[in-house]
Parts: structure tokens; C-alpha cells; sequence
């Protein structure tokens, strides 16, 4: 990024994975700052990545903030999507709305 080279999404969804997988939230801030600083287009891929961040880090109300931004954009959720949002209202024990979204998940599909 220094040079003026800008990572793809791809190069984005790996860093941000590996965050995720060590539980570096802050690693995972700064990553999430540069796509939107460079106007990367986020997959949805890097979206569910991003609430299973979240969830892991007890950050369960920002998940469900991120599949507000998954609406917002236009992308239709699959299944990952909802496994995730399924499981950041499991970590702030409200199991009406994971009961719920489970509901919708199968109606989508």
C-alpha cells in the first residue's frame, strides 16, 4: 500500500482470515480501515469473515451491524452468511432472533 500498490479483496479476505482465526481485532480494524480508505468492494467472502471475527471476540452486536452493511450493499446472504449471524445472536444469548434467522436462512434457500 506504501508504494501505491493496492491489495486485491482477495489479498484482503487471507489478512483478514488470519486475524480471525488468532482473534486480532485490532489487526482486523486496521485491515478493515485500508478497504474502505482504497474503495475495495468487499465479497461476501470477507463480510461473513469479518462477523466471525465478532463473534469470536465477543463483539457479537457488531456482527449483526456487519450483515446490516451485507443488506445495505445489495449482496443476497447464503448460507455461511447466516451461520454466522446465527451464531453472533447465540453469543449475546438472544436465541428468539437465532431462531428466527435459522427460519429465514431455510426459507431462502
Amino acid at each position: 500500500v506504501a508504494s501505491g500498490i493496492h491489495p486485491s479483496i482477495y489479498a484482503y479476505n487471507a489478512a483478514l482470515l488470519a486475524c480471525e482465526k488468532s482473534k486480532r481485532i485490532d489487526k482486523a480494524q486496521q485491515i478493515l480501515q485500508n478497504v474502505q480508505q482504497f474503495n475495495v468492494k468487499p465479497s461476501l467472502y470477507f463480510y461473513t469473515t469479518v462477523m466471525n471475527l465478532y463473534s469470536r471476540t465477543d463483539q457479537w452486536e457488531k456482527a449483526i451491524d456487519t450483515f446490516d452493511e451485507i443488506k445495505k450493499s445489495g449482496m443476497k446472504a447464503d448460507l455461511k452468511v447466516y451461520t454466522a449471524l446465527i451464531t453472533a445472536y447465540g453469543q449475546g444469548g438472544k436465541w428468539r432472533d437465532a431462531i428466527t434467522v435459522f427460519q429465514q436462512a431455510l426459507a431462502s434457500q
